[in-house]
């Protein structure tokens, strides 16, 4: 049996709160913990190790800490580079390269294969860019026995909007025992005809507000996977995170939406709150008044989205006469609640788009309006 994980992102600080950051630290150290407990026979990680390609002294500390304790307990580590942990200028070097000189980790990122323990044949290939990087890597694999592929890739099955997937489940290649996916943050498995399993544990926090339905339904973790059979079993694993609720308010009950979802809260941690302003505009003193009422029940908040009846007779920015589009965009955004870094890389996603139809189309999957 091993242990299946993924996305873990180690070094993402969201929202720029250190608390947060050591959120995602914790749950690295659960999944190690699992690992330990359940006497795995190794442990395979499907990309963004890290969530940058140059990780801070503190995400190298927790990473080196963790897999000491693995290696101690005899337990191997194969990773494979995700997009994050690839080098975005030419000349950098893999992080995890550091990991595994150091004796911690096995970095698989090519046609390469590793026998361990019953026999189990793995197979690790980096993330590719596109459709065409990812067919010339694997073309030619035959995989043999008991085999995992460990890929790092957007399939249009998951993720369904154009830009965002680089192959269809049809492209993957063929005789493999486990497909074993990481990039998308949602749990999913699927068993096709043959018996195989393809499998996709999510990043083991929550580190996207529209990661909060599928954290609801299937929590957050990895998988315990077991080879032995004829056909591969699958077993969910959790770890404890801090839950965060995305909450639909009104000017008229901002205090009883809140309680009412803060009473289904079960862990440890106090959750974060994202709020959806309906209705009659809100003012700021008063849903600033009203949340410090939750001050001892919540860790954060902040608003997702305002989404009330401004009225048009309310001059939000002053004299506009010598400002830019790009500039009255950033207003209007930060006035609506985003902030300053969410602001930029919605200007940043329009101004990319080839065209009107395209720039609006990536406006409207950014804000969730459409898949």
């Amino acid at each position: 049996m091993f242990l299946h994980i993924s996305d873990t992102h180690l070094g993402k600080r969201p929202y720029g709160k250190t608390e947060r950051e050591g959120d995602i630290y914790d749950s690295f150290k659960q999944l190690v913990d699992i690992a330990i407990n359940e006497r795995v026979s190794f442990v395979i990680h499907s990309g963004d190790f890290f969530d940058v390609y140059e990780p801070s002294a503190m995400a190298y500390t927790v990473a080196i800490e963790n897999l000491k304790r693995l290696k101690e307990a005899n337990i191997p580590f194969f990773v494979i580079p995700g997009n994050h942990d690839l080098a975005t200028i030419r000349g950098k070097g893999l992080p995890l390269r550091v990991l595994e000189v150091v004796g911690l980790v096995k970095v698989l990122d090519g046609k390469e294969k590793t026998s361990v323990f019953s026999g189990i044949n793995i197979y690790g290939i980096k993330y590719s860019p596109t459709r065409e990087a990812f067919v010339s890597e694997v073309k030619g694999i035959v995989p043999s026995g008991k085999s995992v592929l460990m890929i790092h890739q957007g399939l249009k099955e998951y993720l369904p909007f154009n830009g965002s997937y680089q192959i269809e489940e049809s492209e993957l290649p063929k005789g493999f025992t486990y497909y074993a996916l990481g990039h998308v943050h949602t749990r999913k498995y699927k068993r096709f005809n043959d018996g195989s399993l393809l499998a996709l544990p999510s990043s083991p926090d929550i580190l996207d507000v529209r990661e909060i339905e599928d954290y609801r339904k299937n929590g957050k973790g990895g998988f315990l996977v077991d080879l032995s059979k004829d056909e591969p079993y699958i077993q969910q694993v959790n770890v404890d995170v801090r839950e965060q609720l995305l909450i639909w308010v009104r000017k008229e009950n901002i205090k009883s939406e809140i309680d009412k979802e803060l009473a289904s809260v079960s862990s440890k941690k106090l959750p974060l709150i994202h709020l959806i302003l309906h209705g009659e505009p809100i003012e700021p003193k008063l849903l600033t008044s009203v949340m410090k009422q939750f001050s001892d029940r919540i860790y954060w908040w902040r608003v997702e989205k305002d989404e009330t009846e401004i009225s048009k007779d309310i001059k939000l920015f002053g004299d506009t006469s010598q400002e830019n589009v790009t500039s009255l965009t950033r207003k209007y955004l930060l006035a609506q609640g985003y902030t300053e870094e969410e602001s930029n890389a919605i200007i940043d996603l329009i101004e990319s788009a080839e065209d009107e139809e395209e720039s609006y189309a990536k406006l409207k999957r950014f804000l969730g309006i459409q898949k």
